[in-house]
């Protein structure tokens, strides 16, 4: 990321220019709904993903997709107020509405 500042010249191959959130994800969502996840842009970690067992890999899919769905069912029954409004950045880890926000 620091690379763009110092070369600007250079061709946006990784596309950190568009849409970047957080450590190095492309935002993949759509404004009002409760999906949390994007593509990471970091070639590193692809290669990690290669190298890593398929039930590791299943049980990383299957867990993410118990937390969107327990996410947005937390959402609807009036858990987390304005959870769909928020940028894909607060999500998470920041806003007052999270299970990381102080009490």
């Amino acid at each position: 990321r620091a690379g763009i500042l110092f070369f600007p010249w250079f061709p946006d191959v990784y596309s950190w220019r568009s849409n970047t959130r957080g450590p190095g994800t492309h935002w993949i969502t759509f404004p009002g709904t409760t999906w949390y996840y994007g593509l990471t842009k970091l070639s590193p970690v692809y290669a990690l993903l290669i190298l890593a067992p398929l039930r590791s890999l299943f049980s990383i899919v299957f867990w993410g997709i118990i937390y969107e769905v327990a996410s947005a069912v937390a959402a609807v029954l009036g858990y987390y107020t304005g959870y769909a409004d928020m940028g894909f950045c607060g999500k998470s880890w920041c806003g007052s509405n999270t299970p990381f926000a102080d009490p």
